[in-house]
């Protein structure tokens, strides 16, 4: 229910799953991109999925990546 409820206030709904090889070595770096449209919403969406992870930590790794 969380989970939905979290897909239903980021418009993700209709969203689906698709694997997506990534490199985990890539870093990050602040400045080298382009800014968010909405940093608050992003923040929010971030501290939900956190919650998320407590009550669900198979969702651990994937929050770790975009966090």
């Amino acid at each position: 229910k969380y989970a939905l409820d979290i897909l239903n206030k980021s418009d993700m709904v209709d969203c689906h799953p698709s694997d997506t090889l990534m490199d985990l070595n890539v870093k990050l770096l602040m400045g080298h991109r382009e800014p968010l449209d909405d940093l608050e919403r992003y923040r929010r969406l971030v501290h939900k999925l956190n919650y998320l992870t407590i009550i669900k930590l198979e969702f651990v790794f994937l929050v770790s990546v975009v966090n």
